[in-house]
């Protein structure tokens, strides 16, 4: 299935030969390396499929065996886009569409808000309207995300956390509530809480400055309030007389789960071998090499090919020379095909 749609992307003719010449012509571009499927026969003609790169390459096959393929049929995605942008109404209609889909995506069509709790979503919108005049289809160049984040902080006391981020055409924000400390003097307090970034299982917790508000062992969840930056002073009767704000200081392990996806080609590439071999020898005598190969070998080369040498060590006349090998050196032609992995395959 995968192959087909590739040579469908890739694009293939159907041509036709002549029954006189066909043979060598095929086996003259089998040596060349252009890859033909679906060759059949019909009556005194020969038809078979074959790609549009490698159609391109049959010139100087043609002259030398005197073959004239005709094209009976063409398949695949370059001939479908060709005729499309043969017609003339349809190209200006593509470059309306192009300009029209460019000139929308400068602009802002989805504003997203996550992780509030006692502010709702659309107070927050209408604040980004009013004050930060951020709202749907705004320009997207004029939209800072450094200035909503700060504009956010510096409206809500309550969130410590904020984070704008602009993908596509979306504005995402993601915000984290703390649990502010109510004080008679209505002052602010300096003071910070450690979150959980990601939820999971508490393996340990060392604190060493805050108050803990879990212990290992349990379970937690992303942006779960672990130690607050609040200590608590309490009398003998087990009351609290006065609350200290601090900056929370601990060292937390989590054991989380994390979700991996990768994936690969079911097509892939393998070498073919042709049962075309050349040999040579080479005798290796100390820090020279001598070679001895069959002048005959050179007249043939080969595109692709792997090379397996099998070297022996002589060993019995080993005492007049330090090094003493014979190499039997093998190269094996070999072609390149394109097969695609079974389930089974693919899983292992």
């Amino acid at each position: 299935m995968f192959k087909i749609i590739f040579r469908w992307i890739r694009g293939y003719i159907l041509i036709e030969l002549s029954v006189v010449h066909a043979e060598r012509f095929i086996n003259v571009c089998r040596h060349r390396g252009i890859y033909m499927w679906r060759i059949y026969r019909c009556e005194d003609r020969i038809y078979c499929n074959i790609s549009v790169k490698d159609y391109k390459k049959l010139n100087d096959i043609c002259l030398k065996t005197k073959t004239c393929p005709h094209i009976i049929k063409k398949t695949g995605l370059p001939f479908v886009i060709h005729n499309v942008f043969s017609r003339k109404t349809l190209v200006p209609c593509f470059v309306i569409s192009c300009i029209t889909v460019f000139m929308l995506s400068n602009f802002l069509w989805n504003i997203e808000i996550s992780g509030q709790k006692k502010h709702t979503k659309e107070e927050l919108i209408v604040f980004l309207n009013e004050e930060t005049d951020i709202h749907n289809m705004i320009v997207l160049k004029d939209l800072d995300c450094n200035m909503i984040e700060k504009a956010i902080r510096n409206r809500y006391d309550d969130i410590s956390w904020v984070s704008a981020e602009l993908k596509g055409c979306n504005l995402y924000i993601k915000l984290t509530e703390a649990d502010m400390m109510e004080s008679e003097s209505k002052e602010s307090l300096d003071y910070s809480d450690i979150v959980a970034s990601s939820g999971g299982r508490i393996v340990s917790i060392i604190t060493r400055q805050g108050t803990p508000l879990v212990k290992p062992g349990e379970r937690v969840k992303k942006g779960q309030v672990l130690v607050k930056g609040i200590v608590e002073y309490t009398d003998d009767s087990g009351e609290t007389y006065r609350k200290e704000p601090v900056y929370a200081d601990a060292d937390i392990i989590i054991e989380t789960t994390k979700k991996y996806n990768d994936s690969f080609a079911m097509i892939h590439e393998e070498k073919q071998y042709t049962g075309r071999h050349k040999k040579r020898y080479s005798i290796v005598i100390d820090d020279k090499i001598y070679f001895l190969e069959n002048i005959l070998n050179k007249l043939e080369s080969y595109k692709k090919y792997d090379i397996i040498n099998n070297q022996t060590d002589v060993k019995t006349i080993r005492y007049f020379f330090d090094k003493l090998y014979i190499n039997n050196i093998t190269e094996s032609e070999y072609e390149t095909v394109y097969k695609t992995y079974t389930d089974d395959e693919a899983k292992e």
